[in-house]
């Protein structure tokens, strides 16, 4: 059991990521959004922020740059194993299966952080790898969620 009297670390699996399984493309509406957990086959997620700068150096700061972070292409790497029946899973399967381009390879992702607040955004499905490995080993999945566009931050849960 994990203690959540404040403060305290939570645990990365505190976290939960979700995604639209009818590849739905706006973060803004979630109505018809079937969001599913990736919980019960990922063993890893790293979040990456992927800052953009404009490193200008100005006379005035002689050699010396002037970085100015001008946007971010967020990622994330996921790793698990291939769990046949579980509706996350099986979409992003079905990606792969189906060499899914374009709109087809985007869908929401739903982030539930620790705090509280919750992340809905368009992402593409990118980079996904099936297999590989022993014989007796689980099936391995990999694959890279990238953020397409600027999400939703809320301060509650939402469905």
């Amino acid at each position: 059991m994990v203690d959540t009297t404040k403060p305290y670390f939570p645990h990365n699996w505190q976290t939960g990521y979700f995604i639209d399984t009818t590849g739905g493309l706006d973060p803004k509406t979630t109505t018809s959004a079937s969001f599913a957990s990736l919980a019960a086959f990922v063993t890893g997620v790293t979040p990456a922020p992927n800052d953009v700068s404009d490193t200008s150096i100005y006379f005035a700061d002689e050699d010396n740059a002037s970085p100015e972070k001008t946007g971010s292409a967020y990622t994330w790497a996921v790793t698990g194993h291939v769990l046949v029946g579980d509706p996350a899973c099986d979409y992003i399967v079905g990606l792969y299966q189906s060499h899914a381009t374009g709109n087809a390879a985007k869908t929401l992702l739903k982030i539930v952080y620790p705090n509280g607040k919750t992340l809905i955004t368009r992402v593409v499905v990118q980079s996904i790898v099936v297999g590989g490995g022993n014989g007796n080993a689980k099936e391995t999945l990999t694959f890279t969620l990238a953020e397409s566009g600027k999400g939703v931050l809320s301060d509650t849960v939402s469905a």
